[in-house]
């Protein structure tokens, strides 16, 4: 994680050097606001892209899961199909409960993505926007130093007129815009971060409860004990 904050740290270190290679400028002064909300965005959603892989994960291994316990039952239905004994009635009664939980992952696996996977994949197209603001943000400052050097000099040449006044006005309007832009946003989402992952959580434990649930019902409820097997005799 320390690596993960220096690595970041340095880009943002870099970027500000870029910058001040553009315009000229000697030193730019250190903005800690965009620093902070730059590093607090990038966690948000490196988080998030790892919560969404293991979600989406989760809802394949348990779709695999479905397909292989059918595959089991149904293979004791071909083993004592011509069978007249216990197996061939509880062969059937397991391929059915079988049946009942892959049904039920089945069909639950596109509302889970739906409702635990969605709303991180808003939120990741959220974190793009910022993102965006951010390179505007950016670009904006570039066209704001180079516009301040250029009036600097109009000054000192005692030479400034209305229209230098009015872009450079124009200028740092368009800064103060990216850059509230920017801090709001990342602050909005950080501020709702907690009712993201909340949301997607309860859907996983929800799916959990209703895989769970179908597997009680049909495989202890409902299924019979299995039929024991002849003795084997030892001698």
């Amino acid at each position: 994680m320390q690596s993960f904050w220096s690595k970041t740290k340095e880009t943002l270190t870099i970027g500000v050097g870029t910058v001040a290679d553009m315009t000229g400028a000697k030193k730019l002064p250190a903005d800690t606001d965009y620093t902070e909300r730059y590093i607090t965005l990038t966690k948000i959603e490196e988080h998030l892209k790892s919560l969404m892989k293991s979600l989406e994960s989760f809802a394949t291994s348990l779709e695999n899961f479905g397909d292989v316990q059918a595959e089991i039952s149904n293979q004791y239905v071909k083993t004592f199909e011509n069978d007249k004994g216990e197996f061939h009635d509880y062969s059937l009664q397991l391929d059915n409960a079988a049946k009942s939980c892959k049904d039920t992952i089945h069909s639950s696996k596109k509302l889970f993505l739906a409702t635990a996977v969605s709303p991180l994949e808003d939120a990741l197209k959220e974190i793009d926007r910022l993102k965006h603001e951010s390179d505007q943000r950016k670009e904006a400052l570039i066209l704001l130093n180079s516009q301040e050097q250029k009036y600097n000099k109009s000054v000192g040449k005692g030479k400034v007129g209305q229209d230098d006044e009015s872009k450079l006005l124009q200028r740092r309007a368009e800064y103060h815009k990216h850059h509230h832009e920017f801090i709001t946003g990342v602050d909005a989402l950080d501020k709702k971060k907690d009712e993201i992952f909340g949301k997607a959580l309860s859907e996983y434990k929800k799916q959990l409860n209703l895989v769970v649930s179908q597997m009680q019902k049909s495989f202890v409820q409902e299924l019979k004990d299995v039929p024991n097997f002849p003795a084997v005799d030892s001698k």
